[in-house]
């Protein structure tokens, strides 16, 4: 049955292959906290016969479907029943309440599907279902290699996702039309830049193009990385929406990598820090360069983790850059091609000009001789030879970079044989490891959730004195920003925010008007809403 929605209909779906989603509960304890949270993971099962998730490797994308759906169909019930008893539930709350981070671009699913449960089940108009779904995703990219910029085939989609498709079909429509009006200058990119491929010989969906038309921020890993996203892969995407890209340098956890792991140097650093705090603030660290200690030299072995004193010997490229800055360049033993060689390098070696180094034809007999076992290592050394051609040609360049890790290898050796130098680059390895915490990377997530666009809000006119309370609570989103707001001229309410100790006060007056007779709101719960960190500063006015 079909329903007017906006420009676009309501579809029910009937017939397919019934399948079960299966739900794991994974208790995850915090360090050193009263409360435990629960990793929920999911199996799809099949009703009849088995099922193999190694079906969606060959091509069977329904796979990925079914746990995207069992997960998401999970996130609404729980919507739903947390807004019990507290009267009728508001989509637009929903964004607030879940956070969905696609995780490159295998999960991208999770865009169509989720539109498909907010028209299809939950009744929304295609406008207010892409507002909740637009504030609601975000794209993590890890790689700019192939097999983190999915490409799937057109006609095996509409053949077993057939809903899937129209909606993807619409985004796509719809974005072209977004580009037409507003950035014509961007037209004639539109064929590398739109969803689908309609490549008559092999038609595809561009997953990634979908995950940036339709997450509010997307990230790389690092910042090398993320300023290779915007600069080149989505560099059209950027003039469109340039605050949308962001970066997120990845980290590792201090409590199971340094403390759990190497107890014993976790202990000689609580011991010259004089506190335990570092565990779940790394930048404590640090101070480490002011601490020498016969007894980090005499009893300490360190690990092959950086917080654990390695000596890097790396090359210069994704974090490797912002590990280098931190502790040094001088405690970084640097190999191989930078990432703006690359590019030439293996134009270079497409036409024929790359002379291998000795010592890397002589460790390739070495591999070859069955030195290492009766393991095929054929296919791995062919990829390592010609100069172009499938899974030859040596894309990541390890015949142009191995002379220069044996050379940095030697002065490796050689730095070793300095007992006091070594031990003096372990240590400032360690303290300058800091900024490479998980907890950091996790609290910037966190805030790119705690500051939500702006949509809509600056068409309210002007408010009679005696609506505080529902102004305050559109407020209360606008507040939830850096920038401080102005619209029209015709709008005379100002509102103040103020932090006072537990509590946040928002004073609502006109323009011009004595401001010890204005309404005073205040109200605990608006706490979730508008967080400590961000508001805008003690008495700053916000303009309509």
């Amino acid at each position: 049955m079909k329903q007017p929605n906006g420009g676009f209909v309501f579809r029910k779906w009937v017939g397919g292959e019934v399948v079960q989603a299966l739900a794991y509960d994974v208790p995850i304890p915090g360090y050193k906290t009263k409360n435990t949270i629960s990793l929920r993971l999911w199996e799809a099962k099949g009703c009849a016969g088995d099922f193999s998730l190694f079906q969606f490797n060959e091509g069977q994308y329904e796979s990925a479907t079914q746990l995207h759906s069992g997960a998401q169909q999970d996130i609404i019930l729980r919507f739903k029943e947390r807004r019990s008893g507290k009267g009728s539930w508001q989509w637009s709350e929903f964004p607030g309440k879940v956070a969905v981070q696609l995780n490159d671009t295998h999960p991208t699913l999770v865009i169509p599907q989720l539109m498909r449960l907010l028209m299809d089940d939950e009744g929304l108009g295609w406008d207010e279902a892409w507002d909740v779904t637009t504030r609601t995703i975000a794209y993590t990219n890890h790689t700019v290699l192939p097999e983190a910029l999915e490409k799937w085939s057109q006609p095996v989609m509409w053949k077993l996702l057939p809903r899937h498709m129209e909606i993807i079909e619409e985004i796509d429509k719809r974005f072209l039309a977004i580009i037409n009006a507003t950035h014509p200058d961007l037209e004639h990119k539109l064929p590398s830049m739109r969803i689908l491929d309609h490549n008559p010989h092999k038609p595809v969906v561009r997953m990634a193009n979908l995950c940036v038309v339709s997450a509010h921020t997307v990230n790389g890993v690092a910042q090398l990385h993320s300023d290779i996203l915007r600069a080149e892969l989505f560099a059209d995407y950027v003039s469109l929406w340039p605050t949308k890209f962001q970066n997120k340098t990845n980290g590792i956890t201090p409590r199971r990598w340094l403390w759990f792991c190497s107890p014993e140097l976790g202990n000689i650093i609580t011991k010259w820090l004089k506190t335990d705090q570092w565990v779940t603030n790394l930048d404590l660290l640090s101070d480490l360069q002011k601490e020498k200690s016969p007894e980090q030299r005499k009893n300490t072995t360190f690990r092959t983790v950086m917080i654990g004193g390695k000596r890097f010997l790396r090359t210069l490229d994704r974090a490797n850059v912002e590990i280098r800055e931190e502790i040094g360049e001088e405690n970084f033993f640097l190999f191989g091609a930078r990432a703006d060689e690359v590019p030439k390098l293996r134009k270079e070696r497409e036409n024929g000009l790359f002379k291998p180094d000795p010592r890397f034809e002589e460790a390739k007999q070495y591999i070859r001789s069955g030195a290492f076992g009766s393991y095929d290592y054929n296919p791995l050394l062919d990829s390592l030879e010609g100069n172009s051609g499938y899974g030859r040609g040596d894309y990541f360049l390890v015949g142009h970079d191995f002379p220069s890790y044996m050379d940095a290898q030697a002065r490796v050796d050689e730095a070793y044989k300095d007992r006091k130098k070594w031990l003096k680059m372990s240590i400032l390895s360690t303290a300058g490891c800091g900024k490479l915490s998980s907890d950091r990377t996790i609290a910037q997530t966190r805030q790119q959730y705690d500051e939500p666009l702006l949509l809509g809000l600056t068409k309210m006119q002007r408010k009679p004195r005696n609506d505080v309370e529902d102004t305050v609570d559109k407020v209360a989103l606008v507040a939830n920003t850096h920038m401080v707001v102005k619209a029209g001229e015709d709008t005379d309410l100002v509102i103040v925010v103020t932090w006072l100790d537990k509590m946040i006060s928002i004073k609502l007056g006109l323009r011009g008007q004595d401001w010890g007779s204005v309404q005073n709101y205040q109200n605990e719960d608006l706490l979730s809403v508008l967080k400590p960190k961000i508001v805008l500063g003690l008495n700053q006015s916000i303009w309509w």
